[in-house]
């Protein structure tokens, strides 16, 4: 049995399916579990409830994500549209329709069941490519073994991962996700310091405080249809664990962010990276350590490391008032380019993507249980 298989069959034992929460726009909410550097992995159940809004005057429908963005517009228009349509044949009491403002999700939906087995494992990822590395031992740190080749990580039960489509009958209107979105530790109120301080890990009177410090790890990523990353959100560089004195810092803010990094081994020692808790780390598909750096206008979309303490979508490399536009609402084209209007919409999609960033500094056994809340803003905008 493979290792993610195993850590399957023990960790859907510990997971209350229906913790599962969204309200408003779309998304999800995780139940799962977590822990990179434990060679012997155990879970707790832990979740993440999702909120997002809209503006009223868009619609939109989420389906699981597949294994890669081709096909056409009218393609993946048209099965959503037959669907739908066949479960409200099957299911006339309970029909179906393109959403608009609130939405609740529940794996007993069946709309939403393909949230059922998913939880958080450990993943590296660019936001684009997933995988589980294989990983080894040395003292209290688990180190990634690159003699052997990753496991390629499962949308949907090792992150999540969810194509939103979006559509309008006004022209000329492009979707932004907005400042208003946020990642928020559950009871993390002691990571919000103005100035920094730290708690002993090793002290067991702290093993609840230190726990909302998971939501350092977490990431969150999204591609357009040709699979180009739009955004890469960091939404808390304000924590950093140590893991050579087993501390964590929290309070964190500006160039305190710098060369924190975090602890890696080689099998013969131990050492700490030097990349920003406002950069991502991790590992390509290729077995080589990377660096993203947020504020980095080579990088492949906006990276952002929220700057604030409220965990929001926004930094101090400015991301603009209103948010980052991330797609442009254009009218269904057929496979011989031919316009088709009959039904007066115009529509887009992205993918988006969250999940716990193994490489990251707070990837840690003593932070599993952790407990975040995602909220997404959509809104829709003036193309021009």
């Amino acid at each position: 049995m493979k290792k993610s298989e195993e850590l399957r069959v023990k960790t859907r034992k510990l997971i209350t399916k229906n913790l599962i929460i969204l309200v408003v726009l779309a998304v999800v909410a995780i139940v799962g579990a977590f822990s990179w550097f434990s060679k012997t992995t155990t879970a707790d159940a832990n979740y993440m409830t999702a909120k997002t809004k809209v503006s009223e005057a868009l619609e939109y429908f989420i389906v699981p994500a597949k294994n890669n963005l081709d096909g056409t517009q009218v393609d993946q228009y048209s099965d959503i549209n037959t669907w739908i349509t066949n479960y409200n044949t099957n299911h006339p009491n309970e029909p179906k329709s393109w959403h608009i403002g609130e939405l609740t999700m529940d794996t007993d939906d069946a709309e939403f069941r393909f949230l059922e087995d998913l939880f958080l494992c450990e993943t590296t990822s660019d936001g684009k490519t997933f995988n589980i590395p294989r990983l080894m031992q040395f003292g209290n740190i688990a180190y990634v073994d690159t003699s052997i080749d990753f496991e390629t990580a499962e949308a949907n039960e090792n992150y999540m991962s969810f194509d939103m489509y979006f559509r309008c009958k006004t022209p000329n209107r492009s979707v932004q996700l907005t400042n208003e979105s946020s990642i928020t530790p559950v009871n993390g109120e002691n990571l919000s310091r103005t100035t920094p301080e730290y708690y002993d890990v090793t002290d067991d009177a702290n093993e609840e405080a230190i726990k909302p410090a998971a939501i350092g790890a977490v990431r969150l990523s999204i591609l357009n249809a040709s699979n180009q990353r739009q955004v890469l959100w960091i939404p808390a560089p304000n924590v950093w664990y140590s893991g050579i004195d087993e501390r964590l810092y929290t309070g964190l803010s500006g160039n305190g962010y710098n060369g924190k990094g975090h602890a890696t081994s080689d099998g013969n020692a131990i050492t700490t990276t030097n990349e920003g808790t406002n950069n991502h780390a991790y590992y390509t598909a290729a077995k080589q350590s990377a660096v993203i750096n947020s504020g980095d206008s080579n990088a492949e979309g906006k990276v952002v490391a929220s700057d604030y303490n409220d965990y929001k979508f926004r930094d101090h490399y400015n991301i603009g008032d209103d948010g980052v536009s991330l797609v442009t609402l254009n009218q269904t084209v057929d496979d011989n380019n031919d316009e088709i209007s009959d039904d007066g919409y115009y529509y887009g999609h992205v993918r988006v993507n969250l999940w716990m960033e193994g490489e990251d500094a707070e990837a840690r056994l003593k932070m599993v249980g952790g407990k975040f809340v995602m909220n997404l803003s959509f809104d829709i905008i003036n193309s021009d």
